[in-house]
Order: structure tokens, then C-alpha cells, then sequence
């Protein structure tokens, strides 16, 4: 399956390299979200690999509160992590992700796919 062999191949760690080094284009940080998100939740064990990208997203996030859709694929990436895996979470929660995301809400008030994913990945941070 095309995931497996993403991850066999270290699609998921040249991902999170990429995004960790390209930190000003908005357009890669995005797809990078979309797609360890899509990967996370074909198979919760790449959480951990993926995980390697919390600290650039969440960082992205405070930096870069007007990028709509940044903003919206990596409340997603932050909710498929954190309801897939307690480590995952535990990094987030480190990083004060909660009030990342209640920023990405007030600050995108109107837009309800931010508004769901971000109320989604709170939901699954607060779970224990």
C-alpha cells in the first residue's frame, strides 16, 4: 500500500526535514500537514515519526495566524496526532498547543473548517 511504502522508503522523515527547513513557505507547510495527517490516519504507528514535525507546525501556527489554509491543515495534523498517539500529545501539550488552537479559532472566526478541526484536536488533547 502506497503508505507503507511512503514510510519505507523515509517518505515521512524527508516530509518533516523539508518542513522543518522551509519554515516560510506556507504552500509546503500546508501539503506537509495534508499529507502526515492523511498518513497518521491510514496508520497511527507513523504518529511517531511524524511527531518530529509538532514543534515547527505549532512555532508556523503563532507566526502565521492570517495563513487560512495552513492554519486549517495543521489543526487537522495536530488533531489526527493527538487523538493517535499519547506521545504525540504530550509534545503538543508541551508546547502550549491548546492555546495555539484557541488562537487559530479566534483568529479565523469565520471560517468553520478551522473552527471544527481546531475544536477536534482540543477534544483529543483533553482526553486522557
Amino acid at each position: 500500500d502506497l503508505a507503507d511504502a511512503i514510510k519505507e522508503y523515509q517518505g515521512i522523515s524527508m516530509v518533516v526535514e523539508a518542513m522543518r527547513n522551509n519554515t516560510e513557505s506556507l504552500k509546503l507547510l500546508e501539503i506537509g500537514c495534508l499529507l502526515l495527517r492523511n498518513l497518521v490516519l491510514m496508520n497511527n504507528d507513523n504518529a511517531s515519526e511524524a511527531s518530529g514535525a509538532i514543534s515547527t507546525i505549532v512555532n508556523a501556527m503563532k507566526e502565521k495566524p492570517d495563513a487560512v489554509g495552513f492554519q486549517r491543515e495543521a489543526c487537522h495534523v495536530l488533531w489526527a496526532l493527538a487523538s493517535q498517539s499519547e506521545d504525540c500529545k504530550s509534545k503538543i501539550l508541551a508546547l502550549d498547543g491548546v492555546t495555539i488552537l484557541i488562537n487559530a479559532m479566534e483568529h479565523n472566526g469565520a471560517v468553520s473548517d478551522i473552527q471544527d478541526a481546531a475544536r477536534g484536536a482540543w477534544v483529543a488533547l483533553s482526553e486522557s
